[in-house]
């Protein structure tokens, strides 16, 4: 976790470079929305402090919006940007689909409500969710899109875990 931490966390942005040579060590990407907001909902169950931290990063670097819809960048204005790929998602306006879906799961987690009611409005009124009796399904993400939104959103709050580990412990 240190490594993580010290050695592929821009240390800028704070966000997680997406990309790394695995002989070397070398950055072969810039630090990018899709991994940072991918990583911090994993590291939520074993790293709390971590995840808030790339959280709040996540949160300052990437986050933007219209309208009351808000978006997930996929590269923070210390990058020069670049094209979606089959991690971001498309990229549109600098918006990327995956960093805005996966940080759904961060806004739980860390309990923002605010900034949750902004990209859930995104990801419905892309998603075209399609409702039959008690289950909700998105039309535009297949199969992969649908266990995606169903993971962000039923994503534990940081209580709710530190509660699970307390009681496991015991």
């Amino acid at each position: 976790m240190a490594k993580l931490r010290n050695e592929y966390a821009d240390s800028k942005s704070g966000l997680l470079y997406q990309s790394i040579d695995g002989n070397t060590g070398k950055m072969l990407d810039a630090p990018r929305g899709s991994g940072t907001c991918l990583g911090l909902y994993f590291l939520s169950f074993s790293e709390a402090g971590f995840s808030r931290d790339l959280y709040v990063s996540a949160k300052r670097e990437l986050h933007g919006g219209v309208l009351g819809f808000g978006g997930m960048k996929e590269y923070p204005a210390s990058e020069k940007g670049g094209f979606g790929d089959i991690d971001s998602g498309p990229v549109i306006l600098g918006y990327g689909v995956s960093p805005t879906g996966f940080m759904i799961a961060g806004t739980r987690v860390h309990d923002d409500y605010g900034l949750f009611r902004k990209l859930y409005s995104t990801a419905y009124l892309c998603g075209s969710p399609c409702d039959s009796g008690d289950r909700r399904n998105f039309a535009t993400g297949g199969h992969i899109g649908n266990a995606i939104m169903f993971a962000v959103l039923t994503a534990p709050s940081e209580k709710k875990l530190e509660d699970f580990c307390a009681r496991r412990d015991k």
